[in-house]
């Protein structure tokens, strides 16, 4: 796509980058494995059943994405809608890039293993708490540091998207959490389930879109949103539970830790924000970053040996930094 773009100089260079990316990832995918599907249509049926499931599903998924931009046009018109757009892609952007992948990629490994629910719900707590972690810390992150993140990526003219930037991203702290649940149900044959929850979330956003942004303009919009994820988070609890031997107590335990140190690191960084309000955007933006991981860090640490080291991304990191020192000393010993 930026080769498109930089010979072409016009739109032109989005479809054809959008189209010879699919083209090349269909070409990889032959070169990296040798294995070679033939055509059947034995399972055609059970093929379409589940594929039409899956297809409602993505149409819900893409209302629940997307929908508020179209309110925010038809009340606000183009304008807001521009600014909507880019506060969202801000808002979701850095989060999106680090779990997206990993939702993608986990779909393959719960394919294996979906026979065996027991051995699936483990896996899935050790997930959670992977996804939970990486967007508490991200998603609150961009929250706290949207003035400086949009001065120094956007400019100051696009000041009016940071109230939008700070509102969306909390609510991103739990929405990629309702993303892995729905890849979950969708592995195990859960599929109507999975479509159910979906467009139950599409019957709210739709009203509360409409309704908040005629009474509160498109901060409302936002805001819509966010209520949304938070109202439909138990909902989703009970489908996971009432498909894999989980429990409600399991999941909430992956989510406390991430939160409270959220929770510590918002203390301190806008604590610390007097500071750093006369430094240019860019010293203020890596300061406020630099000091809100490290409280996020050491909060996590702490909770983690205090609730008695149990499974999950903290142990799983533990060991890495492990064998990495481990490695680093064996390489230097002659």
């Amino acid at each position: 796509m930026l080769g498109g773009a930089f010979l072409l100089h016009n739109y032109w260079a989005f479809a054809i980058g959008s189209v010879g990316g699919r083209l090349l990832s269909v070409a990889f995918s032959y070169w990296l494995n040798s294995y070679r599907p033939r055509l059947s249509l034995s399972r055609f049926r059970e093929l379409w059943n589940f594929s039409a499931w899956m297809l409602a599903v993505s149409l819900g998924e893409q209302m629940n994405a997307r929908f508020e931009e179209f309110v925010v046009g038809w009340l606000f018109g183009t304008r807001a809608m521009g600014l909507y757009n880019v506060a969202l892609d801000l808002a979701y952007s850095p989060t999106d890039e680090l779990v997206q992948p990993l939702n993608r990629s986990l779909f393959n490994v719960y394919a294996k293993i979906h026979h065996d629910k027991a051995q699936l719900a483990a896996h899935y707590r050790s997930v959670l708490s992977g996804i939970a972690t990486v967007c508490f810390s991200t998603a609150i992150g961009v929250s706290l540091v949207a003035p400086d993140f949009v001065a120094v990526v956007l400019g100051p003219q696009w000041a009016a998207a940071v109230p939008l930037i700070v509102c969306l991203a909390l609510g991103q702290a739990l929405d990629p959490a309702l993303t892995s649940m729905t890849a979950v149900l969708n592995v195990t044959g859960a599929s109507r389930r999975s479509t159910a929850l979906t467009w139950t979330r599409t019957s709210l956003v739709v009203p509360f879109a409409v309704l908040f942004g005629y009474v509160w303009g498109i901060e409302g919009i936002a805001w819509a949103r966010v209520a949304v994820i938070f109202l439909m988070l138990p909902v989703f609890l009970l489908g996971i539970c009432a498909t894999i031997p989980i429990g409600y107590r399991e999941v909430l335990a992956q989510f406390w830790r991430p939160a409270l140190s959220s929770a510590c690191m918002a203390i301190i960084v806008i604590g610390l924000s007097p500071y750093f309000s006369g430094l240019p955007p860019m010293a203020a933006l890596a300061l406020r970053a630099v000091a809100g991981a490290a409280v996020f860090i050491m909060v996590s640490v702490l909770l983690w040996r205090l609730a008695g080291q149990p499974e999950g991304i903290e142990a799983t990191w533990l060991a890495l930094c492990r064998n990495k020192v481990r490695n680093i000393r064996a390489s230097a010993i002659p």
